[in-house]
């Protein structure tokens, strides 16, 4: 995740765009671990048991 944290910070110009961005994220994905299989949209096109999930866009 540092290197989305590094490219958003780049990109907006400013560390707390970045920070917030990542923070949310990782929420996101403790968020779909303690449910798993259950959210996201299956994938099996690009392996067995995996889900996608859109994070703000």
């Amino acid at each position: 995740m540092s290197a989305i944290l590094v490219y958003l910070t780049r990109a907006s110009g400013d560390a707390m765009i970045g920070r917030a961005f990542v923070q949310g994220l990782r929420s996101q994905c403790r968020h779909l671990a303690s449910l798993p299989g259950l959210m996201g949209r299956p994938r099996p096109e690009l392996a067995a048991g995996l889900r996608s999930f859109v994070h703000r866009g």
